[in-house]
């Protein structure tokens, strides 16, 4: 009997632990196939998902509390590298948005430390709860440097998509005016030309690029 309600406790923390996963999968596959509603509100989406991940982080929390409370030192070494696991683990998932990594990795780390400095009876206890503070912060720091990087990258993509549709637009622009014109660089090479230039002139934007735009007035065609 005393074996049955040991792991009674486990077996249910781990039932929970994938009934959440679970409803993770289901979220997002709803997620991609519920377009019309995401375009509606999209806000919907991203508040189930926080609110789930924030019930995943408080469930791991009950369970680092649980398990390491009145443990002994190597049970809740134990414990603690899972937690840390866990946490680490999850950066590249959640970094993208730090509310969500705070609110999965913050709780389970900072049980790990409540155990050890509420239940401790030993400078080991205290030293293990002040090593899962440090390693807090060393992965919330990681996590902010890459949700950083992926910031300035999504911002990058987006400024160079915008400014090629610029220049898209901009060459519509150049090549539909009635108006001939020639590009050069500062030494008169020929970078491009447009419709009406080619018209007046004869010559085609391939036969024109990379010539010397001098030519045109020491001879005309004779010299391409």
């Amino acid at each position: 009997m005393h074996l049955v309600r040991w792991w009674f406790l486990p077996l249910t923390w781990w039932l929970v632990i994938m009934l959440i996963s679970v409803l993770r999968v289901e979220m997002a596959r709803r997620f991609s196939q519920d377009e019309a509603r995401l375009a509606a509100d999209p806000k919907l989406w991203q508040r189930r998902y926080v609110l789930l991940i924030a019930v995943l982080g408080a469930w791991w929390a009950i369970g680092a509390i649980v398990f390491s409370w009145n443990a002994s030192h190597e049970e809740r070494f134990l414990a603690g590298l899972v937690v840390a696991a866990m946490a680490a683990g999850s950066i590249s998932t959640f970094a993208p948005l730090l509310e969500l990594y705070y609110l999965y990795a913050a709780p389970m780390v900072l049980s790990v430390a409540a155990v050890s400095f509420v239940g401790g009876t030993d400078i080991f206890d205290w030293l293990f709860g002040l090593v899962a503070l440090v390693y807090l912060y060393g992965i919330s720091r990681s996590a902010g440097y890459l949700n950083e990087t992926l910031s300035n990258s999504i911002a990058l993509a987006i400024s160079e998509r915008a400014m090629a549709d610029e220049l898209r637009f901009a060459n519509l622009v150049y090549q539909a005016i009635g108006d001939a014109v020639l590009i050069t660089d500062a030494a008169g090479g020929v970078l491009a030309c447009n419709a009406a230039f080619e018209k007046m002139s004869g010559y085609g934007s391939a036969e024109m690029v990379g010539r010397n735009s001098r030519e045109l007035g020491a001879g005309g065609h004779d010299h391409f």
